[in-house]
């Protein structure tokens, strides 16, 4: 050992991480592990999975059902395409929000949200990066796969919509593509 330097001791353990989340899910390590989440995940992700969204925010007509849930999305940043997938079951519903930048998708895991009850109250969000292609090479995907589908045509549908409103801008005011 070298004179000039102190030794140390590092202890280093295994913790049941998922464990104590169940023990504790509004604790300092959830809010460390949902932190740790947003910041590992890849920088082209921009589509959230979303769970855990009560029963009453489910009620009524479908689109509405969206359309609402994308309202409440835009507080993290742009929504492209918002998709709940309804589920019996006390707060089992979830879905995937696609956003405009990756960052608002971070921002969402991040920062967590909550959505009302059919009671008013506020009913906290399970949040993380959506990784759909790697949940569709296992064996079993339930609905994710039909609405993993129907949510990219959705999102593939916007972007056509936005690109042909600034194609149509653009010619309007005879502006060269590359100012936008």
């Amino acid at each position: 050992m070298d004179v000039n330097y102190d030794e140390i001791q590092l202890r280093l353990s295994y913790s049941d991480v998922e464990g104590q989340l169940r023990k504790n899910p509004t604790g300092t390590l959830a809010k460390m592990a949902s932190k740790h989440a947003a910041d590992l995940a890849p920088p082209e992700s921009d589509t959230a999975w979303i769970g855990g969204i009560p029963d009453g925010f489910c009620k009524g007509d479908i689109d509405e059902v969206n359309k609402t849930f994308a309202e409440n999305c835009k507080q993290f940043g742009e929504v492209i395409s918002a998709t709940v997938r309804v589920k019996p079951g006390v707060n089992k519903s979830w879905a995937l929000c696609t956003f405009k930048e990756p960052a608002s998708a971070r921002k969402c895991v991040s920062e967590g949200m909550t959505l009302p009850d059919g009671d008013g109250s506020q009913i906290s969000m399970k949040c993380k990066i959506s990784d759909v292609e790697s949940n569709l090479k296992k064996g079993t995907t339930g609905a994710l796969a039909s609405m993993a589908k129907k949510h990219e045509e959705e999102v593939e549908a916007a972007k056509a919509l936005m690109a042909k409103m600034w194609s149509n801008v653009r010619q309007l005011f005879c502006v060269p593509p590359h100012t936008f």
